[in-house]
């Protein structure tokens, strides 16, 4: 048996097992590991009937073509389009925009508007060390199979210097109700800050609300969405789950967009 990974660019990979008869595997990317497309098995050969010699993986013509359009087609979807300018009221557009961490540091919400649109004193330094932090977390959500995350906060409007990143994740109830969804991500960060217990928050000179432990080393709050209500509310008093109250400013009265982290 012959295995290997043949890398397509931009994450993705092409896993295979290989022996005398037949080549399979599955295109997966690079951020989880996780099979993206399963495809069927076909014949290989090494042009000499018989023989005992390894296979070279030459294979079937059409076979080739399905993994090539495939590469071609994620190649494409995984390019980060610029994100739009800031609305008049400071805000993402509405839209839910997905970016990797370094299509994150190249945009706009870092590097901040360009020309007759520039905002005096953006602070990219402190813009790129929210990001980073960002990154740390989410890759401690990688790793225990966590990937629909989502990023906003002041970070996401046109703040010269912005408070923090606030977002949140989707697991699985079961995963958060025992404690499961903790004890993994704590032994993965030093500081072992992921906990939402409202005794853990404590005051910070210059805030007016209690803050988590992950935001006082991080500046990053990130929730566990399982289906339940956040605690904000619209501006009809209306109780709001995590994906509604992110993607509306404080009292509903505006929609605004929302970054999903991508990957690497």
């Amino acid at each position: 048996m012959q295995r290997g990974r043949w890398k397509l660019g931009y994450g993705i990979s092409l896993i295979f097992d290989a022996d005398m008869d037949v080549f399979h595997g599955h295109l997966d990317i690079g951020m989880t590991g996780t099979p993206l497309l399963n495809f069927r098995q076909f014949q290989t050969f090494d042009g000499d009937c018989g023989s005992q010699r390894e296979p070279s993986i030459q294979h079937d013509i059409n076979a080739v073509l399905d993994i090539y359009v495939m590469s071609c087609y994620l190649q494409n979807m995984s390019r980060a389009k610029p994100l739009p300018a800031f609305t008049a009221d400071g805000l993402l557009p509405p839209g839910d925009y997905t970016l990797t961490l370094a299509d994150l540091q190249k945009s706009i919400l870092v590097r901040g508007p360009k020309g007759k649109n520039a905002i005096p004193g953006w602070d990219v330094d402190w813009r790129l060390r929210l990001v980073d932090n960002l990154g740390i977390l989410c890759r401690q959500l990688w790793k225990i199979g966590v990937t629909e995350i989502f990023a906003d906060g002041s970070f996401a409007e046109d703040k010269s210097h912005p408070n923090d990143i606030d977002g949140y994740f989707e697991c699985e109830l079961s995963r958060l109700a025992s404690g499961e969804l903790e004890r993994e991500l704590n032994r993965l960060d030093p500081h072992k800050v992921w906990t939402w217990d409202p005794a853990s928050r404590k005051p910070c000179r210059g805030y007016p609300k209690r803050q988590l432990p992950m935001w006082h080393v991080y500046r990053v709050e990130l929730y566990p969405h399982v289906g339940q209500l956040s605690g904000i509310q619209d501006k009809f008093g209306n109780d709001l789950e995590f994906p509604s109250a992110f993607r509306q400013t404080r009292g509903g009265s505006l929609p605004k967009g929302i970054i999903k982290v991508g990957g690497e």
